[in-house]
């Protein structure tokens, strides 16, 4: 079992030798290497590093703009492309931001812990900051892939869809402790491209599961909620 765990993760030998000087410890006598044993296998962890990175691009003069034997009269100046930053005007870089993310939702460890856990490592990120990248990401980079994820969900024959109960702390106009919902819809197995959407909502209401399943014409396959007959044009099918 730890084998099969540890063939996927990259390998190290760290050799040592009978230095070449060494006599026998117990007569005195000549050694002669006849081979080698393994002692022990051994997991290492590498921390996490922080490096400060900077873009610097180069800039070119052209050589005939503003010369009298030109059209055109004024210098050109000519600057290198640069990959394009994740949020401009931030030290954010792709990786940075992923992790804070992952973190918070992969983990569930709180802005407040990564404060101090980024403050040990030499960084002052505050939890202001992670929280506005973390909005800033989701609507500039990942909204299009959730987009998309649900335009593939509605070409689907197959899927799977129910609306589970949750709490949203701070929502305006509601109170903590009243209910919402997060609706979950999955594609079948049997689909080539496999997916799960997830969309929240202040309320139950059938309105949602029939704006979100727009133009899919397949099977459903739902609890016996009667919101889910709102749904036009589906086949629908008992769990």
């Amino acid at each position: 079992m730890r084998k099969e765990m540890l063939v996927g993760l990259p390998k190290i030998v760290e050799e040592y030798e009978i230095p070449a000087e060494d006599e026998c410890s117990r007569c005195g006598g000549t050694l002669k290497v006849i081979g080698k044993e393994i002692v022990r296998t051994e997991v290492e962890f590498e921390p996490a590093k922080l490096k400060v990175k900077q873009i610097v691009r180069q800039v070119a003069k052209c050589t005939e703009c503003g010369t009298d034997k030109s059209e055109y009269p004024k210098d050109h100046f000519q600057k290198a492309a640069v990959p394009k930053a994740v949020l401009p005007h931030s030290i954010a870089t792709p990786a940075l931001a992923a992790q804070v993310m992952y973190q918070k939702f992969g983990m569930g460890i709180p802005f407040a812990r990564q404060e101090r856990d980024w403050f040990c490592r030499g960084l002052v990120l505050s939890r202001g900051n992670m929280a506005n990248w973390t909005i800033r990401c989701s609507e500039e980079w990942l909204t299009p892939i959730y987009d998309r994820i649900l335009e593939k969900l509605r070409e689907c024959e197959l899927l799977h869809m129910d609306e589970t109960r949750i709490q949203c702390n701070k929502e305006k106009g509601k109170k903590a402790s009243s209910e919402s919902f997060m609706w979950v819809i999955r594609n079948a197995e049997c689909e080539e491209v496999q997916a799960a959407f997830f969309y929240y909502s202040r309320t139950r209401n059938g309105d949602n599961a029939r704006a979100l399943l727009f133009q899919f014409h397949g099977h459903l396959i739902t609890d016996v909620y009667s919101g889910y007959e709102k749904v036009d044009d589906v086949t629908r099918a008992l769990c």
